[in-house]
């Protein structure tokens, strides 16, 4: 008997608030941003890099990550600023 499919992981999403005031300067919490986490999994598989390659662009400050538990993950806003930064016209054809 075939074994029954794995149930689709959650995305893992985190949202990131500001403060700001109103015309009667009341404080209120204004959504700023939504990302994505992705694993250094995730992220090596994307560049058909090894895990180790990522974690040493971790390690030079080239790819900002975050500690979420004991895992390493890499907000997907991140992550696109980091292939922006990197690609280069060759990259593009």
């Amino acid at each position: 008997m075939p074994a029954a499919p794995e149930p689709p992981r959650p995305k893992l999403v985190a949202a990131i608030y500001a403060e700001e005031a109103d015309e009667r300067g009341n404080l209120r919490l204004r959504k700023v941003t939504t990302s994505r986490w992705l694993s250094v999994r995730q992220i090596a598989d994307t560049l058909h890099l090894s895990v180790q390659a990522v974690y040493n662009r971790i390690e030079f400050g080239d790819l900002p990550a975050h500690r979420i538990g004991n895992a390493i993950r890499i907000s997907s806003d991140d992550f696109e600023e980091y292939l922006r930064r990197t690609s280069t016209e060759e990259d593009l054809i």
